[in-house]
């Protein structure tokens, strides 16, 4: 997330091959989806001859560099009301140069950023928020909620001696309590640890975003699927007191 004079942030993630960007007024508002989706060359070798023909170009947003389809770039130019504007006007400005400069012209969107976003990303992003909970960076953890980090899904922290796990799964804490003969856990969600935490100003940031999420899907535990569930089974999360 990044400001622009003070009043504009842009909120920047990838999903599915595919740019999403958002923009907010405040540091700890929700971030509302830009314009449509971009599609990106995550392969290095992909990106390379699409450039060389002409068929991408490279941006920066937030310091992160993408490699995205002309075309489809020039499409959410126009989804945001610049039909006037290309990709190399873009390039020559800087993208967010360019926002604050035609901010009043541009086509905002009432649908949250994080409405884009695919469950298998949200879930990965919910565990990223647990640490970034639990070590109280608080931009951080507004950066990934914005981004589609779940905020109504429940998680398992298991103390074991002086080391705590946070499980996402109900099968990942029955894969410990089936290696110990007595384990201590309770049940968290992302607000009662911030709450736990004495982060009062993400308490409030959270309880204002999920009243606006749309798409808000109340499941008491995360299921994860396919690599992710097997590093989190595997390793938990776990950080040393």
């Amino acid at each position: 997330m990044s400001t622009l004079n003070g009043n504009t942030y842009i909120t920047n993630t990838t999903d599915n091959g595919k740019l999403y960007l958002g923009i907010s007024n405040f540091s700890d508002d929700v971030s509302k989806t830009l314009g449509t989706g971009i599609d990106i060359y995550k392969n290095s070798i992909f990106a390379f001859f699409a450039r060389i023909f002409n068929f991408a170009s490279k941006i920066e947003v937030n310091g992160k560099h993408y490699t995205v389809n002309n075309k489809s770039f020039n499409e959410h130019l126009r989804s945001i009301d610049m039909i006037y504007a290309n990709i190399n006007i873009v390039r020559g400005m800087g993208y967010k140069n360019f926002i604050h400069e035609n901010r009043e012209n541009i086509k905002e969107s009432e649908k949250n950023l994080a409405e884009n976003i695919s469950d298998e990303k949200r879930t990965k992003l919910f565990v990223k928020l647990i640490h970034e909970i639990k070590n109280n960076r608080t931009e951080n953890i507004i950066n990934l909620v914005n981004k589609g980090a779940y905020l109504d899904r429940k998680f398992y922290e298991v103390k074991l001696g002086k080391t705590t796990y946070y499980c996402c799964s109900d099968k990942a804490l029955a894969k410990l309590i089936s290696n110990f003969n007595k384990i201590d856990f309770s049940i968290l969600s992302p607000i009662r640890m911030a709450s736990e935490q004495k982060n009062d100003d993400i308490v409030h940031f959270m309880l204002d975003f999920m009243a606006k999420d749309k798409i808000t899907d109340n499941k008491d535990l995360v299921r994860l699927k396919g690599s992710e569930m097997e590093k989190i089974e595997q390793n938990q999360i776990e950080f040393s007191k």
